[in-house]
């Protein structure tokens, strides 16, 4: 029994450093990519589309079904991500660095992390959130710094009150605290439905940066958005009506 218990430990130790170094190491740093040559509002739109690599990972590796109500959602939310995209018109502007390229990272990154989520899922259901989360952040964050000290890039900064915050919002908020509610939701719903909240980022994260960044949205993208609230929307109500 003690031999048994120690093989699924080192196993799950294993596939914790494997979950870290694919959400830390690869999807968050294709993430980061993709801001940095593209657009913010872009991004989070196009992250937004996890729901459609959820529900088909969930399907091999879950072994999750999607009902009627579930694909209605999820195909009229995926036509409002399209039009978002293909509503862009600075594609080509020398504001950014390069589009194209931040819109390639970033469909790569809402792809490792869709996988992410559905691996994550049954080790929170065996260790909790918090272990989990907690584990697969350090070891990701280790390899991370390996690989950096590896390329010769520093990770010093300027130790002021402005990027002290920042480095705490970053860590604690939003790689702590957000990360362990959306888990949390997980537990409660399938991965595929939990993972369709996304779809309100677009809206929050395309407002956010029309406020701080000057991003401006074209009237398609607008069109796209209000499908994707409507997708929420209707599939929230269908789930309301079928509880009894």
């Amino acid at each position: 029994m003690v031999q048994t218990k120690q093989r699924l430990s080192k196993s799950s130790l294993l596939k914790l450093s494997a979950l870290g170094f694919l959400n830390v190491v690869i999807s968050m740093l294709l993430l980061q990519f993709a801001i940095y040559y593209g657009k913010a509002s872009l991004t989070a739109i196009i992250v937004s589309m996890n729901p459609l690599f959820v529900s088909v990972f969930a399907i091999f590796f879950l072994k999750e079904k999607l009902n009627r109500i579930q694909l209605i959602s999820l195909f009229v939310g995926i036509a409002g991500l399209i039009l978002i995209i293909f509503g862009e018109g600075e594609l080509y502007q020398h504001r950014y660095l390069n589009l194209p390229l931040g819109i390639l990272c970033a469909i790569l990154a809402c792809i490792t992390f869709a996988l992410y989520t559905v691996l994550t899922k049954r080790l929170i259901a065996q260790h909790g959130n918090l272990v989990t989360n907690s584990f697969a952040f350090l070891i990701g964050g280790l390899l991370l710094s390996i690989i950096n000290f590896a390329l010769g890039k520093t990770m010093l900064f300027e130790a002021t009150l402005h990027n002290l915050g920042i480095m705490l919002y970053l860590g604690a908020v939003i790689s702590g605290l957000a990360y362990l509610l959306y888990f949390e939701a997980m537990k409660q719903l399938s991965a595929a439905t939990a993972s369709i909240y996304f779809f309100l980022k677009p809206a929050l994260a395309s407002l956010l940066a029309y406020l701080f960044l000057s991003e401006h949205l074209q009237i398609l993208q607008i069109s796209g958005i209000i499908l994707v609230m409507l997708a929420l929307s209707r599939n929230l109500y269908f789930r309301r009506i079928s509880q009894p």
